[in-house]
């Protein structure tokens, strides 16, 4: 069961400027996870997570491929634009890119 608070706080969130700040993400940086892009920009997971959700709906992003997280360390669902390519990258060369994307878009 979702808290009062949880849904207040969720509907209170600029959801247009948080999905298009996803879409550049995905745009720049294929295949990332919900914490990866929550560190990017500032959020945590579980609002990127409510912002994916609609992305997802309506066809934008897909599944990618589960992979380790950068951030986590743990197995996860790496996002990726709908007509995008899955492209592989290091952990070394994903560390890189998450640290240049955070700089980018804080």
């Amino acid at each position: 069961m979702i808290q009062e608070t949880s849904k207040t706080a969720y509907m209170n969130l600029p959801m247009g400027d948080l999905q298009d700040k996803v879409l550049k993400i995905l745009e720049t940086y294929p295949t990332r996870t919900n914490q990866e892009i929550g560190a990017m920009i500032g959020k945590d997971a579980s609002t990127v997570s409510g912002v994916m959700r609609p992305l997802v709906k309506i066809g934008k992003v897909v599944e990618g491929m589960k992979r380790i997280c950068n951030v986590t360390g743990n197995n996860a669902i790496a996002w990726r634009l709908a007509k995008a390519p899955q492209q592989i990258y290091s952990p070394k060369k994903l560390e890189e890119i998450t640290v240049e994307a955070t700089k980018l878009f804080k």
